[in-house]
């Protein structure tokens, strides 16, 4: 894998990660597992969630970090008949191996957002 950047420096990533001047000389290098480790993915509108009420959701990392990650996430909806709803997401807990979210309905009426979620660390 090579990534060119501006000027004449170039990162090449093999078995590390080594930034070379235009004469191919290494400057720096380090072990691919000193970088964070990043995983991401969505839980689809599949869970109706009743009117004024709540549905927590466990999600497993595709694989386990060594202490928890830092997790973002992010409440949508696919369905082009609602514009807004008023539904609130929060992380509940976080472990090595995966996160509980918690969606909560504030409305009258059953919703079933979706979520997408983003986990950094080692």
């Amino acid at each position: 894998m090579r990534i060119k950047a501006f000027g004449p420096l170039y990162i090449q990533g093999y078995d590390g990660v080594y930034a070379q001047s235009s004469g191919g000389k290494p400057r720096t290098s380090m072990d691919l597992s000193a970088l964070p480790r990043i995983w991401y993915g969505s839980v689809p509108e599949t869970t109706n969630i009743a009117a004024r009420g709540y549905h927590d959701f466990e999600v497993p990392f595709p694989e386990e970090y060594d202490s928890p990650p830092n997790v973002q996430l992010t409440i949508y909806t696919h369905t082009t008949a609602t514009t807004s709803f008023d539904c609130d997401i929060s992380l509940r807990s976080v472990s090595t191996t995966g996160f509980t979210a918690r969606i909560i309905n504030h409305e009258g009426i059953v919703r079933s957002p979706a979520f997408q979620w983003l986990a950094v660390g080692q």
